[in-house]
């Protein structure tokens, strides 16, 4: 299972997304993982039947294979202009394909619900609270 993993195809996606800045890399990223999701309609069905049929059981070998990866990724947001917390690098990734995977199971389960406006640049909105949180500045 772990070597036919929709993750062997996501991840690398990362590690070749272009941005300057962590504001744009971010940005970038984010679309492509939520464009590449809509070719892997069974992802999120995979994952669910991991966590409760397996309970994670093929997830280290999984992460072994990518760590790699991974690293690449954690390498792209420290080399990025911007100032980047300091966050330990595979938490600062973990946080962001959690908030992306979040972005793509609620937009199935509730998207087409929403009104126009709370759907208007939602992905957007999503890469800002990452990069920004929720709390106003002023």
């Amino acid at each position: 299972m772990a070597e036919r993993h929709p993750f062997h195809q996501i991840i690398p996606l990362l590690a070749t997304t272009e941005g300057a800045t962590v504001e744009d890399f971010v940005h970038n990223a984010a679309r492509r993982i939520v464009d590449e999701l809509v070719h892997y309609p069974d992802f999120f069905s995979l994952m669910l039947i991991e966590v409760i049929e397996f309970k994670g059981q093929h997830m280290p070998k999984l992460f072994e294979a990518l760590f790699p990866q991974l690293m690449e990724i954690a390498q792209r947001f420290a080399q990025a202009e911007g100032k980047v917390c300091p966050i330990p690098p595979l938490l600062l990734i973990r946080a962001f394909l959690g908030m992306f995977f979040s972005y793509s199971i609620t937009e199935i389960l509730v998207g087409r619900s929403l009104p126009h406006e709370v759907q208007e640049n939602a992905l957007e909105h999503f890469a800002e609270i990452f990069l920004h949180g929720i709390l106003s500045k002023s």
